[in-house]
């Protein structure tokens, strides 16, 4: 299945994939990643964003998708989604929270998130980091630590890979729930 998405969209082994996406509007600060990627412009770093977006940002990511790290793929089912978030390095979400923060952890995908009052649950103690403000700036900062770093990125990544699935897969929730 990599392999194919990989081809499909023109994507190398030794790129850092980081994905996104959702329902995307300002608050969820989509634009500020967009610009981020772009001003980077890293060859090995590239931007998957799927999704529904507003006006106003549909046509900011239209208008950056010339730059050949950043794919737009759109709406996807829920399988394309979990398919698309297994081959990715790491998710972004910079602004306000999606329920596709819980499923990209439970995936065992490290990620970047906007820090925000009683969403602190996502951070388990090594497979994330949170964002003050979600930003381009301390995006870019984070996005080129770890896709260079990667002794910081592997242990993020073995962190959520070992804990993610217990916290947020949907079966360890429904046996919880089942169990309280």
């Amino acid at each position: 299945l990599k392999e194919q998405l990989f081809s499909k969209h023109g994507l190398e082994e030794q790129d850092f994939v980081v994905i996104t996406g959702g329902k995307m509007d300002k608050k969820k600060n989509i634009h500020h990643l967009v610009d981020a990627i772009y001003e980077l412009d890293n060859p090995n770093i590239k931007l998957i964003i799927f999704g529904k977006a507003d006006e106003e940002i549909s046509k900011l990511i239209h208008e950056k998708l010339k730059h050949n790290s950043i794919i737009y793929l759109e709406w996807l089912d829920n399988l394309q989604i979990h398919q698309y978030l297994s081959i990715s390095n790491l998710c972004v979400f910079p602004g306000k929270h999606s329920v596709l923060w819980e499923q990209s952890v439970g995936l065992g995908i490290p990620g970047l998130f906007k820090k925000i009052k009683g969403h602190e649950h996502i951070d388990l103690g090594g497979n994330c980091i949170l964002l003050e403000n979600g930003d381009k700036n301390e995006i870019k900062k984070n996005i080129t630590e770890l896709s260079s770093n990667s002794l910081k990125y592997k242990k993020m990544k073995k962190f959520t890979q070992s804990n993610g699935k217990k916290y947020f897969s949907y079966y360890e929730i429904a046996k919880r729930a089942i169990n309280e």
